[in-house]
């Protein structure tokens, strides 16, 4: 991979089966900064940056064309000259299969294409699993309501080589797995998955309505630890869920700067589920510069 073949959103893997995310390009001194997507779980290797920090799903790193450290160690400098596509398979579907995405929701195969041998679908949206979660389609079509029809790209690197990449929200064929329930089983009401509600309970009623009624376990410390670091991490994702879509509208329309006072009630509600100080560290981590003022803060790139 050569460096004016990287597109911001592009997915590479490395020689040790690491796949990784470009965030952004340095077109002055030819850099990249990229995030860890998934660690190839059989490897030994540690990915480092230019600076030789270690690269992981939620520290990213900027890397040179060329690898000019090497390291005793299991670690590995990362450079984009060994990156390539990462190619994901892509499931095979027929027309009228019920298919879910990682949300929840249920489309059907309205129409199945081909191109270079590989299929390509078109997809009626079903049912909703949540509104928040609205998906889109090519060129930023959203899946607003049940039986809307529209083309999906089958996977990320497709959209981005496309120039039509838009973000986190966007559903890829890669995404989808196929839904083994019956179309009568959508008109039942779901259950609500565990997190969902224990927000939408006190602890107590949370208690008593759902912990009660699973079998008792005793994990130990080191269990407990990680399900609180699990807990602790999905409120920050609910944080930035809300901020990311701003930062690409702004984005889109040129600009490099997007403000937000934290006095207004929508962030005064977003700042009890993740400290003010974690929502800055996670952006100074991704490589944006993060300012703050008179209760307002500013994320620049």
């Amino acid at each position: 991979m050569i460096f004016f073949e990287l597109r911001i959103g592009l997915l590479l893997i490395s020689q040790h089966g690491d796949v990784f995310e470009i965030c952004a390009i340095g077109n002055r001194d030819q850099t990249a900064l990229v995030k860890l997507i998934e660690h190839e779980p059989y490897s030994s290797y540690t990915p480092v940056d230019i600076a030789g920090q270690e690269i992981t799903d939620s520290h990213s790193g900027w890397i040179n064309g060329t690898r000019y450290n090497f390291y005793a160690d299991n670690r590995y400098e990362v450079c984009f000259e060994d990156l390539k596509f990462w190619r994901m398979d892509v499931p095979k579907f027929e027309e009228g299969d019920l298919v879910t995405d990682r949300v929840g929701n249920v489309y059907k195969i309205a129409h199945k294409g081909e191109i270079d041998g590989l299929a390509t679908y078109q997809i009626e949206l079903v049912k909703h699993y949540d509104m928040r979660y609205g998906r889109t389609a090519n060129r930023g079509a959203e899946f607003e309501e049940g039986g809307l029809s529209l083309r999906i790209y089958n996977s990320q690197n497709d959209a981005v080589l496309n120039d039509d990449y838009i973000g986190i929200y966007q559903l890829f064929a890669t995404e989808l797995k196929p839904f083994n329930k019956t179309l009568a089983s959508l008109t039942e009401e779901p259950k609500e998955p565990l997190k969902m509600l224990a927000e939408r309970e006190t602890t107590n009623q949370f208690i008593n309505t759902e912990i009660k009624k699973r079998k008792i376990t005793r994990p130990n410390i080191t269990q407990v630890r990680e399900i609180t670091a699990k807990a602790k991490n999905a409120d920050l994702d609910k944080v930035l869920d809300e901020i990311y879509p701003k930062i690409l509208e702004a984005a889109e329309r040129g600009e490099h700067t997007v403000s937000f006072d934290m006095l207004d009630p929508e962030m005064s509600e977003l700042a009890m589920f993740s400290p003010k100080y974690k929502i800055f560290e996670y952006f100074s981590d991704e490589g944006y510069k993060v300012l703050e003022s008179g209760g307002k803060f500013e994320i620049k790139w």
